[in-house]
């Protein structure tokens, strides 16, 4: 598994992309074993909040999946507070 830390900026439907804070972009699927729900990345990429992603590689895909999302770690160690929710 790699992570990856960035803000979301371009969402659809169970896709997004991900704008890292090293300047890389990174395409992911959302995993069905995710954190969020999809209709959840929508108010992320909105609100440019920096996150830090969970993922794994696929054979032979242009996207990663991603399976959790979680408020990105300012530089002093503190947690930016985002709130996730799942779905019950």
């Amino acid at each position: 598994m790699g992570i990856i830390e960035g803000i979301i900026n371009v969402v659809q439907e169970g896709r997004f992309r991900l704008a890292a804070s090293d300047g890389r972009s990174a395409l992911f699927q959302l995993s069905s074993d995710a954190s969020l729900e999809p209709q959840d990345l929508d108010s992320l990429a909105i609100g440019a909040l920096p996150v830090r992603v969970t993922y794994s590689e696929m054979r032979n895909r242009g996207a990663a999946l991603a399976h959790d999302i979680t408020p990105a770690t300012g530089a002093n160690g503190v947690r930016i507070p985002v709130y996730f929710r799942r779905a019950e």
